[in-house]
């Protein structure tokens, strides 16, 4: 079993840490690549299946090909990580950040949304606990999404839902 998800800076989103940013980019992409390496290999235990693999590991830019494009979720593949050239590393944290914010909710209910599915809720919770950020499992009053602590009518403020509504589904626009 792979190790959860990097530590991140509190309060992730549009923070302008950028030091803090480069140094959990580093630690994620080290995370990434252990994360598809146990997915598409043989350690993977029979829990998780191809139905749910496959789709993550493209998204995870270790497969080539676009089955996710079939769920109507903010779904994207992995985002370039170039910060060498000079690249804002607090905004390439954010576009990772939301990457996996896409990839939880996804998580969150592909197992009933779509009717008849070979996608279970247990693996979806496996693979989901795997997406929460080191020292993050312990609160329960946690947003899945943005990592902030949930105040009332949370979703109304929350970064991620707020940078959701204003840009289109990535894939309506493939």
């Amino acid at each position: 079993m792979p190790n959860q998800f990097p530590e991140v800076p509190r309060n992730p989103f549009w923070s302008g840490d950028q030091e803090g940013s480069r140094r959990a980019l580093a630690a994620i992409e080290r995370w990434r690549t252990s994360f598809a390496g146990w997915l598409g290999g043989s350690e993977r235990d029979d829990g998780i299946s191809e139905a749910l693999a496959t789709p993550l590991l493209e998204l995870m830019r270790a497969l080539p090909g676009e089955t996710y494009l079939q769920y109507p979720y903010r779904l994207e593949r992995f985002p370039e990580l170039s910060t060498a050239d000079g690249g804002d590393p607090a905004e390439a944290l954010r576009r990772v950040l939301l990457w996996r914010a896409g990839v939880v909710d996804f998580l969150s209910d592909v197992w009933d949304t779509l009717g008849a599915t070979d996608i279970g809720v247990e693996e979806c919770q496996r693979i989901s606990s795997l997406l929460t950020p080191v020292g993050m499992e312990r609160s329960s009053n946690l947003c899945p999404l943005c990592l902030a602590e949930q105040q009332e009518r949370h979703f109304d403020a929350c970064a991620v839902q707020a940078s959701w509504r204003s840009s289109p589904t990535p894939s309506s626009t493939a």
